[in-house]
């Protein structure tokens, strides 16, 4: 075990034939496991994705959900599987999730793939040049030591256009008209 002293005892014999004996003492250190991390951008733990809201116009889903694949490193390469988690998470079938401010991340434990949806009632109200980050803390595990990293989603939001309301009046009577985007 780790920090047990072992003796390594050599015999030699002399041309003449006899024998000397010496004795060599080696202490092994404790083994170290280290944990791994998860591969971000830059030489970094952290992964940024940017979320775009691709039609202001838009009151139903205009900004598609981002998916990925978490990427692990374990320098001492001690376990063939790594395993992939969200710290708060809420774990579902064979997935885990959180809600983040303006969405929802997905991850499969076992394959690190990721599903983040946008959340339209919170992005909705931001205007053009918000670019708000929903940030997530991340979790990684190769079974005995765990690491961590960060998935970041910047959203890429645009002022939504203001319905158009217009108005006109006569003598004894009145009309008014709106538009709301679609």
């Amino acid at each position: 075990s780790a920090g047990d002293d072992r003796t390594l005892q050599i015999l030699a014999e002399q041309a003449d034939g006899t024998a000397q004996t010496a004795s060599l003492d080696i202490t092994f250190g404790a083994l170290v496991n280290d944990a791994p991390s998860i591969v971000g951008d830059d030489d970094t733990t952290a992964v940024a994705k940017t979320v775009v809201e691709d039609d202001e116009n838009s009151v139903e889903n205009p900004i598609s959900n981002v998916t990925g694949t978490l990427v692990g490193s374990d320098p001492d390469e001690d376990s063939p599987t790594l395993t992939f988690g969200i710290s708060g998470e809420t774990a579902s079938g064979d997935s885990v999730s959180k809600v983040g401010t303006y969405g929802t991340l997905t991850v499969t434990p076992s394959s690190g793939a990721y599903t983040y949806v946008p959340n339209m009632t919170a992005i909705k109200p931001l205007d053009t040049g918000d670019d708000p980050v929903d940030s997530f803390s991340l979790t990684v595990s190769d079974g005995s030591a765990s690491g961590s990293g960060t998935l970041n989603f910047t959203i890429d939001s645009e002022t939504d256009t203001e319905p158009f309301l217009s108005a006109t009046s006569a003598t004894g009577a009145a009309s008014l008209s709106w538009t709301v985007p679609t």
